[in-house]
């Protein structure tokens, strides 16, 4: 999942510097023939803010999420729309917004099993 921040804009990590901070994280919501079996969120960078006397570790720019799943013997195949929602609290150098909790679509491409795999996005994955 791509996340794009408005510039001037951060998001917080999903590993966050300080316990007051509302982490970022997506909520999978997937049907009982789909199971979650990860997300991986990137580290984040650390940065100063004029409210915070150590560097916080945010997203700014773009952010990729990425989920691991597997369709179960019985999934319907075809493409498919997987429901998750990403929470997140928006700030930049001065104000923070309220935390929102945005639904999502995560849409996939379920395969008969031992189909080989193919990258749709490949630019989106580590080698």
């Amino acid at each position: 999942m791509v996340v794009q921040i408005r510039p001037g804009y951060h998001i917080n990590a999903h590993r966050v510097s300080d316990p007051f901070l509302i982490p970022t994280e997506l909520l999978a919501h997937f049907p009982p023939d789909v199971r979650l079996l990860g997300i991986s969120y990137p580290d984040g960078e650390e940065r100063r803010f004029s409210f915070s006397p150590t560097p916080l570790r945010v997203y700014t720019g773009r952010v990729v999420l990425r989920l691991k799943a597997e369709a179960g013997a019985r999934a319907r195949l075809g493409d498919r729309a997987l429901p998750v929602e990403l929470r997140y609290q928006a700030c930049n150098d001065t104000i923070c917004l309220p935390p929102v909790t945005v639904p999502v679509q995560v849409r996939v491409q379920v395969a008969p099993q031992g189909t080989a795999a193919r990258a749709t996005h490949p630019e989106l994955f580590r080698p």
